[in-house]
């Protein structure tokens, strides 16, 4: 490693020489038309440049000192003329070729730059490095491009471009690259490209490190991009031909840029190479390309980006690590402050027989997909299998992940390879948004595990504070292919689920959906939050078309679940287990506080075909339904069963059913059981809304309706439905099924006291007012029904008190003076009727007697006292 002593002494040397050194350098300058300019500090030691023959457009490059395996070249200028070639003469022995140039001019390297050998070449400019769109490089070794100020060597010292001094112990191989400045950039414009034999090195390490249209290639090797953009030390290992930097966390970094298709490419049929690229705002735009993929059957190497603030990949650009022979690869990682993908970009991991490629994602800001390109290819992130190999996993790390206007992030396999895991972790939310602008086939934005193939596909997880899923958006697990089962969908949001409407052609309803169309089952679907909210023809569903079994929905909100309303074309928001074919539907179960369905809201379990629906579990303190339905409905199949667990109340209102029926005209199949759970609570509805709790079916027997609750208050028990609110279990041409009703058997006598039959004279009788104090009673006869509060309502809860006998109790009294009132009392009336007003309030009325007027009360004069 280099010094940080030794680091401090050339950083010294460089301020301090600075200025007389840019003197010195502009008087020696020669003709600008000259190429390559030896300069003298290394004395009987400089450079010869001279060409291979007179007049030849090659010029060969000899001299240079000697330290160990390395070879000292130093330039007051070096640039390679369009149609021109430069080449460094490798001596025996030699390793390393290091040349620098100090004079004040950035180096521009339009024609070929090579060795005659295979050593590794550096190439050292602080004033700016420029590849024209001709360049090329004829090198068998690696490649070191770099506009830092010096090239570190261990402990020994240091080969610097603004402090000519030259130490004679550089012996070892070169440890790190210095900057004492803001660094200038390097540019690569070469369409040609700069490429380098198999297995070799190529390094571009400045200020902004620029790609406009160019390619840089290594097969099986290794390129790294490095943006600096103050004073810093970046580190350097040298193994062979092997190089690679070390980019300190405290180091500030500058941009790097890849546009007008400018591609990086490591491919290679014997295990793909490495690529790493450093900077601050990373840019991919305009179809350009960073490749890693594997073509053959050895391992390949890893695709790493990382920038401090930004990676923005746009305008159909993409990063890829592919594996299309049978072997295994390193994986896609991106790490920065937020990255964004746009406009059909895309971060690809894919496998055919080898074993697929993981994509990881960690953003501490965000990651934000949007939009497609002009032909519709959504910007994604993704993994897949096309083989027997099992797709690579997507794990995305971030703040907040926004994935809009059809973009997707997704895991998938078509062949019989099994799909990859996607994984989101997102400290604040998931918003899912939209879709894209296609009329006719609009794509969802979302994320996706799906398999087409006879793969499993894999396992969707989504663990944040808050998801939004709208306008079209979907996350989902599907199963289309032979596959013996789905993958599974979980989310966890500590505060709240929203899945809200559909597409703006109400063609794609928003969701979370399980799926199967083939012979496999669909995986299970489970959402654990605070609340969650289904509306506007928003979905929840477990699906199965053919002969696999539809997969579960789990429910469970601490705080509750809303299912409410349709969407703008009459779509029902849903909770839903289906099947479409022979399978069963899966079940649906739901754990939460409180659970409304309302505005022609439904949670559902359906066949339409011969499976039977699956069941239907609530557990909720309470169930309110107002034009919503909770229902388990076939056409041909059984239906399934439906309990429901409350504690406090069964509220419907408005038309609203709990339903299970099975069968339709000329077709089997048995009505489901329903089973209410409420014995402390009560089921309540309005007589005349037509709510209904069925349990119907066709041709086949009806089935059970149980009714645990301390109350049922407006819906009653008949044969057959009606306008009324009914409660039913009947068959059309089938055996009834049966209705049980288990409530409080209450006393309606318990607690009464008789009354005389001779009403008593209700004014107060005149007489002495009570001297003393505290000599009075008042007894209550009884021990429980009192409400806490004389507003409150009866409840089955009202405490029960054991019976107690009052002990005497004594009080000091005295005599007081009173003066004579005379006073009216109220008359107080037994009540014998009672009416509701218009606010359905109940007032108590009688039809008072005609009385005989009595002289008013008045204290007899007697009755004065004085006080003792």
């Amino acid at each position: 490693m280099f010094s940080q002593s030794l680091f401090h002494q050339w950083w010294q040397l460089g301020l301090a020489s600075l200025l007389a050194l840019v003197g010195a350098i502009t008087g020696a300058n020669e003709s600008a038309k000259a190429q390559i300019v030896h300069d003298n500090s290394l004395g009987q030691e400089s450079s010869v440049v001279r060409p291979f023959a007179p007049n030849s457009p090659i010029d060969r490059i000899d001299g240079g000192a000697i330290r160990g395996d390395n070879l000292f070249h130093s330039f007051e200028q070096f640039n390679v003329n369009a149609g021109r070639q430069a080449f460094f003469t490798n001596p025996p022995g030699i390793k390393n070729i290091i040349s620098r140039v100090t004079g004040g001019s950035r180096s521009e390297i339009l024609g070929t730059l090579g060795v005659l050998g295979s050593a590794n070449l550096f190439l050292i400019n602080s004033n700016g490095i420029i590849f024209g769109p001709n360049a090329l490089l004829n090198i068998r070794g690696s490649f070191v491009a770099t506009t830092a100020n010096a090239i570190g060597f261990g402990d020994r010292g240091f080969f610097s471009t603004s402090v000519p001094d030259f130490p004679p112990l550089l012996t070892v191989n070169p440890s790190a690259l210095l900057f004492n400045q803001i660094a200038k950039p390097i540019t690569n414009q070469s369409t040609a490209g700069l490429r380098l034999p198999a297995n070799q090195s190529l390094l571009l390490v400045g200020g902004n490190v620029n790609l406009s249209g160019g390619l840089l290639r290594t097969q099986g090797g290794r390129v790294e991009l490095g943006g600096l953009a103050g004073a810093g030390t970046v580190g350097l290992n040298v193994d062979g031909n092997n190089l690679r930097l070390n980019f300190p966390q405290t180091v500030q970094r500058a941009d790097v840029s890849l546009t007008n298709g400018a591609t990086v490419d490591v491919s290679f049929d014997r295990g793909s190479g490495d690529i790493q690229v450093l900077g601050r705002r990373i840019t991919l735009a305009d179809g350009s390309k960073i490749v890693a993929d594997n073509l053959g059957s050895q391992p390949g190497g890893t695709l790493t980006v990382s920038a401090s603030e930004l990676v923005e990949v746009t305008g159909g650009s993409s990063l890829s690590a592919e594996n299309d022979g049978v072997g295994t690869g390193g994986d896609l990682t991106i790490d920065t402050g937020k990255l964004m993908i746009r406009d059909g970009a895309l971060l690809a991991a894919g496998t055919f027989e080898g074993l697929g490629r993981n994509v990881t994602v960690r953003a501490s800001d965000s990651v934000e997909l949007s939009g497609t390109s002009v032909d519709g290819k959504p910007s994604g992130i993704s993994t897949q299998s096309d083989g027997s190999g099992n797709a690579g996993s997507v794990r995305i790390e971030t703040g907040r992940l926004i994935v809009q206007d059809g973009a997707v992030v997704s895991t998938s396999t078509a062949g019989s390879g099994q799909g990859g895991t996607l994984v989101v972790t997102a400290s604040d939310f998931v918003q899912l948004i939209g879709t894209s602008t296609s009329v006719d086939d609009p794509i969802p934005s979302g994320l996706f595990a799906l398999a087409r193939g006879s793969g499993k596909p894999g396992d969707l997880t989504i663990a944040t504070r808050q998801l939004i899923v709208r306008d079209g958006a979907r996350a989902s697990t599907s199963n289309v292919g032979s596959a013996q089962s789905g993958g599974t969908l979980s989310v966890n949001a500590s505060e709240s689920v929203q899945l809200i409407g559909t597409s703006a052609n109400s063609q794609v309803r928003s969701g979370l959906l399980v799926g199967t169309t083939g012979i496999g089952s669909a995986g299970e679907l489970t959402i654990n939050t605070g609340k969650l909210q289904v509306s506007d023809g928003a979905i929840v569903s477990a699906r199965t078309e053919r002969e696999g079994r539809g997969g579960s929905v789990m429910v469970r909100a601490s705080d509750s679940v809303e299912v409410i309303s349709i969407s703008a074309n009459g779509q029902p928001s849903l909770l839903t287990t289906e099947t479409t074919g022979v399978g069963d539907a899966g079940n649906l179960m739901i754990d939460t506080e409180q659970l409304t369905i309302k505005d022609g809201a439904q949670i559902t379990s359906s066949s339409t075909e011969l499976g039977r629906a699956g069941d239907t579990q609530v557990q909720a303190n309470s169930l309110s339904l107002d034009r919503g339905s909770i229902t388990s409905q076939t056409t041909s199949g059984n239906g399934g069963d439906i309990t429901i667990s409350l504690k406090d109340l069964l509220l419907m209102r408005d038309g609203s059913q709990i339903s299970s029926t099975a069968g339709t005209a000329q077709q089997p199949g048995d009505g489901g059981n329903i089973k209410i759970n409420a014995p402390n609570g009560f089921i309540v509805a309005v007589p005349s809304e037509d709510s209904d709790i069925t349990a119907n079916a066709y041709t086949g027997k009806g089935g059970s309706v149980d009714i645990e609750a301390a109350g049922i208050f407006g819906i009653l028990p008949r044969p057959n439905t009606t306008s009324l609110s009914d409660i039913t279990a009947s068959s059309t041409f089938g055996v009834d099924g049966t209705v049980e009703l288990n409530t409080l058997e209450i006393d309606p006598s318990s607690g009464l006291v008789n009354l005389p039959t001779i009403p008593i004279d209700t004014e107060i009788a005149q007489g002495c007012d009570s001297p003393n104090y505290a000599q009075s009673s008042f007894v209550i006869t009884g021990r429980g029904g009192l409400p806490t509060d004389p507003r409150d309502i009866l409840t089955p809860d009202a405490v029960q008190v054991d019976w107690v006998s009052l002990k005497p109790s004594r009080e000091n009294s005295f005599n007081r003076t009173v003066t004579s009132t005379t006073t009216t009392p109220k008359r107080i009336v037994e009540a014998t009727g009672w009416v509701v007003n218009e606010k359905g309030e109940v007032i108590l009325t009688a039809d008072s007697p005609t009385a005989t007027p009595r002289s008013p009360w008045q204290t007899l004069a007697y009755c004065s006292v004085q006080h003792k």
